[in-house]
């Protein structure tokens, strides 16, 4: 398979280049990205059949999302990207007004920021999650929850991957919300996509 070629590529060319920690984080991250991949297909084709492409169709989807995470990783985008704009706009902390969208604004700022962020998207996604798993059957939901419970370990691995290299720094708690939440918002259109093309 093309797609499965294409992550195994960028994963082997990423574990070269990472220290030996962070290449073991790197290895969980895959390992439980694979759990997760193939419950989510397993449930794909519990509720869909062959409907939507049936299980190789979700296979290489899921690939395919994969490789564009690993390729971020590999170009470093992530610590570029979190002067990006939250579109949560003024905020207020201890009373203080702060514009969470000024690409300027201090360190501690965009750490908070990042911060409301990630729970604002971590909200959705257990909100997407809960409507999910009250529409499926005993086994599907069992399956569904065995690949959060794995796409939750891989999420945590690969956020210490892309933010290595900010550890020990100011910025890093921001760096790692953020992670987090790109994470979040990749894995809640993925469960959507089961919810809302349900028969």
């Amino acid at each position: 398979m093309a797609a499965q070629q294409a992550v195994s590529q960028v994963y082997d060319q990423l574990l070269v280049d990472l220290p030996q920690d962070t290449r073991n984080k790197l290895m969980g991250s895959q390992v439980n990205w694979e759990t997760m991949r193939d419950g989510n297909c397993q449930v794909e084709v519990d509720l869909y059949g062959e409907q939507r492409g049936g299980r190789w169709q979700c296979l290489v989807t899921l690939t395919r999302n994969r490789q564009t995470q690993l390729t971020a990783i590999a170009n470093q985008t992530l610590l570029s990207g979190l002067s990006e704009g939250t579109g949560l706009g003024e905020v207020s902390i201890e009373g203080d007004r702060v514009n969470c969208d000024d690409p300027n604004a201090p360190t501690t700022v965009q750490n908070f920021c990042a911060g409301l962020v990630y729970a604002r998207d971590d909200k959705t996604l257990n909100e997407i999650y809960q409507e999910l798993t009250g529409m499926l059957s005993a086994s599907s939901k069992d399956t569904l929850t065995q690949a959060q419970l794995a796409w939750i370990k891989m999420r945590d691995f690969q956020c210490e991957v892309e933010t290595a290299s900010a550890a020990g720094g100011t910025g890093y708690e921001g760096y790692r919300n953020h992670c987090l939440a790109n994470a979040t918002r990749l894995r809640t259109a993925e469960l959507r996509t089961l919810l809302y093309d349900m028969p």
